[in-house]
């Protein structure tokens, strides 16, 4: 987690119900993701010298799926907690 709350590009969602992954390596920095948030939870953060996407507030995503979905390039995806690394 970064400063402000700001998940760091790359890094996992995760909450009881699943989570969220971010691949800062696929993601191309578009904004479809942060568009589709409703709760405008996501946003572009510079990685360097680029833009990816990173979660705000992870704790109250409700894993809806409208980012995942919306992202063309398979940056990001659901997963079980149990697909995580521990």
């Amino acid at each position: 987690m970064g400063p402000d709350g700001i998940q760091v590009p790359g890094a996992n969602v995760i909450n009881a119900a699943g989570s969220i992954v971010v691949d800062a390596a696929r993601c191309t920095g578009c904004g479809r993701c942060v568009a589709a948030c409703n709760d405008k939870l996501l946003t572009l953060d510079l990685c360097g010298t680029r833009k990816t996407a990173a979660i705000r507030n992870s704790g109250r995503c409700n894993l809806c799926g409208k980012c995942v979905s919306e992202c063309l390039v398979g940056a990001m995806k659901e997963a079980e907690p149990r697909e995580l690394p521990p």
